[in-house]
């Protein structure tokens, strides 16, 4: 009886094994294929508890902790994170940014998740430019 619950304790880890190299086969396929179409569309989006960003080409929208904006310290990261700085909206083309709104400012609705905020930014820079291109 001993031999045979060996046997069958050996063929467990043989198949866990198996089981095991098959699911980071696929995984590095999934990886390998987002990145390809990420390379070809040139579309990225991404999102933590945080933070949420969408690139686009060379434009990044971005609603999350790295970009604040601050009355009292102007629209730049506060070096100490005062209680008045709010985390911020941005929009960067090339690489430099051309829009940061606050929070506050994004939609009169507080408590929401990081999608809301970045898709409320997304909607308030598609307004600017509706409106420069009248």
């Amino acid at each position: 009886m001993d031999k045979r619950l060996s046997e069958a304790n050996k063929l467990e880890n043989e198949a866990r094994k198996l089981k095991n190299d098959y699911f980071n086969e696929q995984q590095s396929i999934k990886r390998k294929e987002q990145a390809e179409w990420e390379k070809n569309e040139n579309i990225d989006v991404y999102a933590k508890s945080d933070y949420a960003g969408l690139k686009l080409g060379e434009i990044e929208f971005y609603y999350g902790y790295e970009d604040t904006f601050c009355e009292e310290h102007g629209s730049q990261r506060c070096v100490d994170f005062c209680d008045k700085s709010e985390w911020a909206f941005t929009v960067r083309l090339k690489g430099e940014e051309v829009i940061r709104i606050p929070q506050s400012k994004l939609h009169p609705k507080a408590g929401e998740g990081v999608m809301f905020y970045l898709l409320a930014g997304i909607g308030h820079y598609l307004k600017r430019k509706e409106q420069q291109d009248d």
